[in-house]
């Protein structure tokens, strides 16, 4: 009994410990966004991936046999929007590392409001819906080696629905 009280009683963490995590899970967010803009640069059609197989063929992509995968699923779900997956990591980052060095009153004043995640990812949500339907309806003449139309399967999905709607 006395174990599991001392056990629900939790200490908060040291501010330098605490700092330390944050900072971390902002470098780690930069990692990950300079992994994306790496696999979705160096994307190869003939690399095995997600949306054909390819038996024992050599993977061209800098991240690997995952980043084939990976780039090859937003790329085919996305078209050209998926590079938007790269702009929300970046931001998100910059938004982490100016409330890391900022005081209160810069924070509320600075480039981006503080407004709520959920806001913000409707936001991100609508873009990438309304990107990808007009890169399919304005951008299928440009020749670009892509697993899906330009615009990806949603931009199709969405840009069909709209051309007929409109």
């Amino acid at each position: 009994m006395a174990l599991s009280k001392a056990a629900s009683k939790s200490t908060p963490l040291p501010a330098r410990v605490a700092a330390l995590l944050r900072e971390s899970r902002w470098l780690l967010l930069a990692a990950v966004a300079l992994y994306v803009t790496l696999i979705l640069y160096g994307y190869h059609r003939g690399d095995p991936a997600w949306s054909h197989s390819a038996s024992g063929a050599t993977v061209h992509n800098p991240g690997g046999v995952f980043g084939a995968w990976l780039a090859d699923v937003l790329l085919y779900v996305f078209g050209f929007s998926a590079w938007w997956w790269v702009a929300l990591l970046a931001q998100r980052v910059w938004l982490g590392y100016r409330g890391m060095t900022a005081d209160e009153d810069e924070r509320a004043s600075g480039l981006f409001d503080r407004r709520a995640l959920w806001v913000a990812l409707t936001g991100f949500a609508m873009l990438l819906l309304s990107s990808s339907a007009l890169e399919f309806l304005r951008l299928y003449k440009l020749k670009v080696d892509l697993p899906q139309d330009h615009g990806g399967m949603l931009g199709h999905a969405l840009g069909n629905g709209l051309s007929h709607l409109l």
